[in-house]
């Protein structure tokens, strides 16, 4: 018996080690988030601050010719100052959350079914709004002309970075975010659990 009570403290001083990390991280957001919209109060102009706040803090991983990904949790890619698509629009989509906007990740999935890109998509005021933290583009799903603008961003940037892979195919399409799946992985329902949201 005494061997197992042993055994469980360890597991949990395990687990509480881990969650310590995300119960920091949160705490730490929170008070960026606070920071970085002191003063503003409509959802949209929060919105476009936590996503430059983003852009101009967590960087591409594809920058970085010896990256290798290692835990994803936001707390550790704010720390390294760099993600992959999905990592850095998890930092986006927790922070906005940490400051009552209804923020998700969502997987693109293109027509061969496969997911190319992740963005992070916010509500605001009925309006469903793209944050791409890998190209740096904020913009509404509804504007046409912003939609373009950000299909001739992409293309440039994966010009840029991807010389090898010429394939027009990568840019993404309306039907990209019609068929995209929105992340319900289990860290993100903690999160909402912990900042109480359905």
């Amino acid at each position: 018996m005494k061997k197992m009570v042993i055994i469980g403290m360890i597991i949990l001083l395990l687990v509480a080690a881990r969650m310590n990390d995300h119960i920091y991280g949160l705490w730490v957001f929170y008070g960026l988030g606070r920071d970085i919209t002191v003063n503003m109060k409509d959802d949209l102009e929060k919105a476009e601050a936590v996503a430059y706040w983003v852009f101009d803090n967590i960087k591409g991983c594809e920058r970085y010719e010896d990256f290798t990904i290692i835990d994803d949790n936001f707390m550790n890619v704010y720390r390294r100052r760099m993600g992959s698509c999905d990592q850095s629009a998890w930092v986006y989509v927790v922070m906005a959350n940490l400051l009552g906007l209804d923020s998700r990740v969502l997987f693109l999935i293109n027509d061969k079914g496969i997911s190319p890109h992740t963005v992070a998509i916010t509500k605001v005021k009925g309006d469903t709004y793209v944050v791409d933290t890998t190209i740096h583009y904020m913009f509404s799903l509804s504007d046409k002309e912003a939609f373009k603008e950000y299909q001739d961003l992409f293309k440039e940037y994966y010009d840029r970075w991807f010389k090898n892979k010429k394939d027009d195919s990568c840019v993404p399409d309306i039907s990209w975010f019609e068929k995209g799946v929105y992340s319900d992985s289990l860290k993100e329902k903690i999160v909402k659990r912990l900042l109480r949201k359905n």
